[in-house]
């Protein structure tokens, strides 16, 4: 940190624990997460940011790396005490924070876009469904019509 910055207790403040992580779990797939700088006088709201799973195979992982690197500057910058983040790291963490799930007070969190997809997902489904009793609907009704006629006196 640049400046000296003190707790409440007036102790010197010390940031901890930016890191990027790689973990290879009993089945070899590789779990991406992103832990961000945490310190006494200021911590961000989640715990860590889940960027992904991978399975393993050396070619995607060396794909994504350089992206994951980036996700990891931006996530520094943004997560830090004295740093000064662009509005372009800012814009790509809270992308992340959208759409990747996070920990927060060590519970798993959905991503909130899995919500909002979801809700997209039920309500073109119910559309679908609409417009397909509609069809049925129409198409009954000119079936009895022309098999039975209107039958008049």
């Amino acid at each position: 940190m640049g400046n000296i910055r003190y707790t409440k207790s007036g102790k010197h403040a010390f940031e901890e624990g930016l890191s990027l992580v790689y973990s290879i779990g009993p089945t070899g797939d590789i779990a991406v997460i992103l832990y961000p700088f945490r310190s006494e006088v200021n911590s961000p709201f989640e715990d860590s940011i889940l960027l992904g799973v991978i399975p393993p195979d050396q070619a995607k992982l060396q794909k994504r790396m350089s992206r994951d690197v980036k996700d990891f500057v931006a996530y520094g910058y943004v997560t830090a005490l004295d740093a000064k983040p662009t509005l372009s790291e800012l814009a790509r963490i809270s992308y992340l924070r959208f759409i990747k799930p996070t920990h927060r007070e060590k519970k798993y969190t959905p991503s909130a876009s899995s919500g909002l997809i979801d809700k997209i997902k039920s309500a073109s489904m119910s559309g679908i469904a609409s417009g397909l009793l509609r069809f049925i609907t129409l198409a009954a009704a000119v079936y009895l019509g022309a098999r039975y006629g209107i039958q008049t006196k």
